[in-house]
């Protein structure tokens, strides 16, 4: 009996119950991994460093109850809508295609984690220089079960703030955010889906109920975004006052997930390649602004200071026009199921660009 002592007060890992009856659910609470299973834990020293202690299944003071989680979920993210989903488009460079890309939030998986219960989630950072790696951590005390998600985190990462100690800051708080919802996500893979797809119904719904005010919505949030209107028009291939409601509930999402700092404005509405390639050319030319006002050549390209254009020979321009009335178009399967009616189209020319790349609507039918 003494030897057995000292051997168990020199390897605290050692567990006091025998195996078996560990196995069997004679544990209490807090007890530690038996005898058998510390080797394991030896021979993974940083691993188990990370992850903190390991944890076994547990009595709980309340069991938990799927019925009443899912009903909970339900009902929360027919009240979020917008704040459960994020989405956008990339380019599928391999098969010369757009892909659309959507994924819960990090609120969905910080109300999930609550409602789901009698569970842990923490996260645990190490800087390595030019990046972070967030090490996030989910346990299921019900069950025992431990999941462990590393997520790396640039620091360089466009925030979009010219204070670069507070951009840093809010690169941070993006990662760990990240990292907290890779491991919810994973860890409760199936629930995360069902409450993805209610937040989306629940989002067309609203959006279809009241289109002219979630277009204002929009208009708004673009402003504050300081994101030009016309960027999203040409993506979609049509003004404002001709967005469908699938269109809304999509911009709806790609929104939100710039709000939450997963994507750049510019990435997820590129500038048009015209527009670009004439910023850079004033970039490039400090005169540029200045034509036609006495410096340089005058805005018909005659030398500034006198020069006129031949009579009888019409002006220059840059090809610029003024838009006459958009043309009538009916709408397509989708625009007719949710939207209803027939509508005027855009501008063509923002949609002849979108015509070579049409987007799989997220919410139904094509966009």
């Amino acid at each position: 009996m003494a030897n057995e002592r000292e051997t168990r007060l020199k390897d605290p890992m050692q567990e006091v119950l025998d195996p078996l009856q560990f196995h069997q659910g004679g544990a209490d609470l807090g007890a530690v991994v038996p005898a058998g299973q510390t080797g394991m834990a030896r021979a993974g020293g940083f691993t188990t460093g990370m992850q903190g202690d390991i944890i076994t299944a547990q009595r709980v003071g309340v069991p938990r109850n799927m019925s009443r989680i899912l009903a909970n979920m339900k009902a929360l993210a027919r009240a979020a809508g917008k704040e459960y989903v994020y989405g956008w488009e990339v380019n599928d460079r391999k098969n010369n295609r757009k892909v659309w890309i959507e994924g819960p939030t990090i609120t969905l998986a910080n109300d999930l984690a609550r409602e789901y219960m009698n569970c842990q989630v923490d996260c645990r950072v190490m800087d390595e220089g030019k990046h972070w790696v967030f090490y996030a951590r989910f346990v299921d005390l019900e069950t025992g079960f431990t999941m462990v998600r590393a997520y790396q985190q640039r620091k360089g990462q466009d925030t979009g703030m010219k204070d670069d100690q507070r951009s840093l800051d809010m690169v941070f708080q993006i990662g760990q955010s990240k990292a907290i919802r890779n491991v919810v996500v994973n860890a409760l893979r199936s629930l995360v889906n069902y409450c993805v797809e209610e937040a989306k119904n629940s989002l067309l719904d609203k959006v279809g109920k009241n289109p002219d005010g979630a277009r204002k919505w929009i208009q708004q949030q673009l402003k504050e975004l300081a994101i030009d209107q016309k960027r999203v028009e040409a993506l979609y291939g049509r003004t404002a006052e001709h967005w469908t409601v699938p269109d809304m509930a999509r911009i709806y999402t790609e929104l939100q997930s710039i709000i939450d700092g997963m994507m750049n404005a510019e990435d997820v509405y590129p500038v048009p390649q015209k527009e670009e390639a004439d910023r850079k050319r004033e970039d490039s030319n400090p005169l540029a602004g200045n034509q036609g006002q006495g410096v340089g050549t005058a805005g018909n390209g005659a030398p500034a200071g006198g020069a006129e254009t031949p009579a009888g020979e019409p002006p220059k321009t840059d090809g610029a026009h003024t838009p006459g009335k958009p043309p009538g178009e009916v709408m397509d399967n989708a625009d007719a199921t949710l939207g209803g009616g027939t509508k005027p189209a855009a501008d063509p020319a923002p949609a002849k660009k979108a015509a070579g790349k049409k987007k799989a609507n997220l919410f139904g039918g094509d966009a």
